[in-house]
């Protein structure tokens, strides 16, 4: 769809635990302590690093960040980094992050915890599908398109290689390591825990709010240190980004970073805009064209 768009390296990183990244060899198994928003920053930089060497450390390389839900958790936590950053001349001309903000509820963070320890395994990817959309539905709020739990069932799981060797194994599996990823989730290292309405709204934006979200894990302190324009996609039906962090994030960029910000809000969609067709694509590359 987008060969034209040939001066653009997409560079998709597998973060630990998930994708690829991982052994699925019992004997080498990560320590769960290893699964940090720390140690995930550490191996960006040192991936971003070897696309600078492959480039002949080209100092004119333009770089921009697509952050799906963790990936703009990720992007706000490498501001802690900036000395690194600066050191490999790695500046990022702009930002887009997918349904995602500064600011996570708990009780979510605490609720998708719960399910992903749990070992599903499928016959078939028709079963994935099916479990895919219910857990999606539950969790994340509707999606009107059947094509994206599809999508799910296609790229979201592993083929257990182990199950030719043993009949009583099924052979598709979801595509992270359960134990590691929960650790991930609940890593509160970098962030802080703030109440959304008493601690945040109040201060940021001088209303008292009724307590509706509460307690959050918080990287507001990151995310205020941002220095690139940013687009934010977000889902209306979204229980991880709440409208009221994104009035949040606009009303920091506008105050305090003084840098774009631009919110595209998609209908009938819940935790996250799946980016797989041309109209949820197209304003990202029309972003990046601005910077």
């Amino acid at each position: 769809m987008y060969s034209k768009k040939k001066d653009y390296a997409v560079i998709n990183i597998d973060i630990m635990g998930r994708g690829d990244s991982h052994p699925d060899d019992q004997n080498e198994k990560v320590d769960d302590e290893h699964f940090t928003y720390s140690q995930y920053c550490n191996d960006i930089i040192f991936i971003l690093n070897q696309v600078k060497n492959e480039n002949n450390n080209n100092t004119n390389l333009k770089w921009f960040w697509v952050g799906t839900s963790m990936g703009g958790l990720l992007n706000m936590i490498l501001t802690d980094k900036e000395k690194e950053l600066e050191k490999l001349k790695i500046h990022f001309s702009a930002l887009m992050y997918n349904d995602v903000g500064p600011l996570i509820p708990s009780s979510e963070i605490n609720r998708i915890s719960q399910y992903v320890t749990i070992d599903t395994r499928f016959k078939t990817r028709q079963e994935a599908l099916e479990y895919f959309e219910k857990i999606y539905k539950a969790h994340f709020g509707p999606k009107a398109d059947s094509i994206f739990y599809a999508h799910r069932a296609l790229y979201g799981l592993k083929f257990d290689e182990e199950s030719i060797k043993d009949e009583n194994i099924l052979p598709y599996k979801v595509g992270y390591d359960r134990q590691g990823v929960k650790h991930g989730l609940l890593d509160t290292t970098v962030g802080g825990i703030l109440d959304l309405e008493r601690e945040v709204l109040k201060e940021e934006v001088g209303v008292d709010q009724n307590g509706v979200i509460g307690m959050c894990v918080s990287f507001l302190e990151q995310f205020k240190k941002l220095k690139a324009p940013l687009l934010l996609y977000h889902g209306k039906e979204s229980v991880l980004l709440p409208q009221k962090v994104v009035d949040l994030m606009e009303n920091v960029y506008k105050h305090d970073i003084k840098l774009d910000f631009k919110c595209i809000s998609w209908d009938n969609t819940g935790h996250v805009p799946p980016l797989y067709i041309e109209e949820e694509f197209l304003p990202i590359f029309e972003w990046f064209e601005k910077y």
